[in-house]
């Protein structure tokens, strides 16, 4: 049975705040930040995704889709695939760090999915 879900078109703008650029070393330059942020679900993207037309599915076969594409995308991610959408770019990033001097920093190390780290 599928729900209908009425994509609420709420407006929403962009703001920004401009700070002081100290890394130029020049006066009057300035960096943005973004100051607004509004977040919505993978439900409410398939919900206007419906209601605005182009997709001619339900609305639950869209957010079984949309979410079978994310999970797919994690498992590449893990196998150590970047991903390309057209829109963005995904990978993924390993930060880490040692304790001690006796791992040296040159020491190589490989990683498995799900995220085992192996010693090589």
């Amino acid at each position: 049975m599928s729900t209908i879900y009425e994509a609420k078109e709420e407006m929403h703008r962009l703001e920004a705040v401009l700070y002081p650029n100290h890394l130029t070393g020049q006066e009057n330059t300035y960096f943005a930040r973004n100051t607004k942020e509004k977040t919505i679900d993978v439900e409410a993207i398939c919900a206007a995704m419906k209601n605005r037309g182009g997709f001619e599915g339900s609305h639950d076969e869209a957010v079984k889709t949309v979410n079978h594409f994310f999970k797919e995308m994690m498992y590449q991610l893990c196998d150590g695939f970047s991903v390309n959408t057209g829109y963005e770019e995904n990978s993924l990033e390993i930060r880490t760090n040692y304790s001690g001097s006796s791992t040296p920093l040159a020491e190589t190390r490989t990683i498995t999915s799900p995220f085992i780290i192996n010693e090589v």
